[in-house]
């Protein structure tokens, strides 16, 4: 690919699904603990599982921690982005009675949901939901800086390379 127009436009390509992506994730509406359904339970299982990203066939698949709550029949799962999984199993152990905040569509293929909001502990909350939000916010305005950065690249590139070599021609 040595042809300047086609890099630019593959620069651009980036920068809008960059900034667009970024963009989306600020704008995501907020989830609250009203919205969602809650269950208190004693831990019965905790474990490591992975599984495939069926939802998404161009992703590889991905680590969760799999709990299964006393008396309800549902499989559920945690994600961490950044893969700090040694916290939860720090902070839940087998025997343990958790008020798990949860969205009821978010379940896997393999029967996991995935829509854990909060879990909280004798009224601490394990997994915040607004410090959930707080993470995901950081990461869209990472996602923004980056897709601005591909903007002053391509048009530097623009400037320096698709049309410098018009005058050259």
């Amino acid at each position: 690919m040595t042809n300047p127009k086609k890099r630019l436009q593959l620069f651009i390509i980036i920068t809008v699904a960059l900034l667009v992506g970024g963009t989306a994730g600020i704008q995501n509406e907020p989830i609250t603990l009203k919205g969602l359904t809650v269950y208190e339970g004693v831990l019965q299982v905790i474990t490591m599982k992975y599984i495939d990203n069926e939802m998404h066939k161009n992703e590889a698949g991905r680590n969760i921690v799999a709990f299964t709550l006393e008396g309800l029949d549902m499989k559920f799962g945690i994600y961490d982005q950044l893969e700090r999984y040694e916290n939860y199993f720090a902070k839940m152990h087998v025997g343990d009675t958790l008020k798990v905040y949860y969205n009821t569509s978010w379940i896997t293929p393999e029967g996991y949901n995935l829509g854990v909001g909060q879990i909280e502990k004798n009224g601490v909350a394990l997994i915040d939901l607004a410090e959930q939000r707080k993470e995901n916010n950081l990461v869209a305005y990472a996602i923004i800086t980056v897709g601005f950065i591909f903007l002053s690249i391509s048009c530097w590139y623009y400037l320096t390379k698709v049309r410098g070599s018009r005058k050259v021609s």
